[in-house]
């Protein structure tokens, strides 16, 4: 069963919107931008009608070309002044271009001056809506981008704090079994030295009594013990031999 998600998301939907309503501005615009910069070209007569499709595309094209770039500079974090520039100056041009229109128009008497003040506002608004739908898609990019990096920073701070939590996790562990290994080593090493009888301790005592510079390994061998219990015997009982032979008091 193939099952579909929506996202019901309030950003995501009014985001939607903003996009889909600055694309139909800018269609709009361009239609009725084309039909007045079309018939400016014929009105010139120095080229063919044909040619005339031509000329309003230079304006429209290059201005949403403009846009394109803005935008895509917003989406890579670069620097879009330029791309501005080019929005900023193909829209005065075609404000000029549809000044000039409807200039000519009255000029000739299709229109008189109401109409011409008229067909000035009129159509200076279809440049003028493409510059204000870019800048606000740009703005409605730009929150998306911080938005989407504010979510990509709690993700990368929640994993961090995942994988220290681990790192503490792992140290703990660690710190727990050197603590067994250390009381293990302790119990090791008292449990060695009671091993030592007193009888041991007594013959160890008389041989330093009378050969206090006995190496700890000699010691061991004549008590048929490991170097290391001769060495350790040694170091205990000989502060208890003076230098005289005798026992120190203890």
């Amino acid at each position: 069963m193939i099952t579909k998600s929506y996202n019901f998301d309030p950003i995501t939907i009014t985001t939607r919107i903003a996009v889909v309503c600055a694309a139909l501005v800018i269609i709009a615009a361009g239609v009725l931008g084309f039909t007045a910069l079309y018939d400016l070209f014929v009105s010139i007569g120095l080229f063919a009608a044909w040619l005339g499709l031509f000329f309003p595309l230079l304006f429209d094209l290059a201005e949403i070309t403009a846009a394109v770039s803005v935008f895509n500079a917003k989406l890579q974090g670069e620097d879009d002044r330029f791309a501005w520039r080019m929005v900023l100056l193909f829209t005065g041009l075609g404000v000029i271009a549809n000044i000039a229109h409807a200039s000519h128009a009255a000029y000739i008497g299709r229109i008189d001056a109401a109409q011409l003040l008229l067909a000035i506002f009129a159509t200076s608004l279809f440049p003028l809506s493409v510059a204000l739908v870019t800048h606000l898609l740009k703005k409605v990019i730009d929150r998306a981008i911080r938005r989407a990096n504010e979510t990509l920073t709690l993700a990368g701070l929640a994993d961090q704090r995942e994988t220290l939590a681990a790192e503490v996790n792992k140290l703990t562990a660690q710190r727990e079994r050197l603590s067994s290994q250390v009381d293990e080593l302790k119990t090791d090493k008292q449990a060695h030295y009671t091993t030592i009888s007193d009888d041991t301790r007594s013959a160890a005592l008389d041989i330093l009594r009378n050969a206090p510079d006995i190496t700890g390994a000699e010691l061991a061998r004549q008590l048929d013990k490991s170097a290391s219990t001769g060495r350790r015997l040694r170091r205990e009982l000989l502060p208890r031999v003076s230098t005289n032979g005798h026992e120190a008091p203890a």
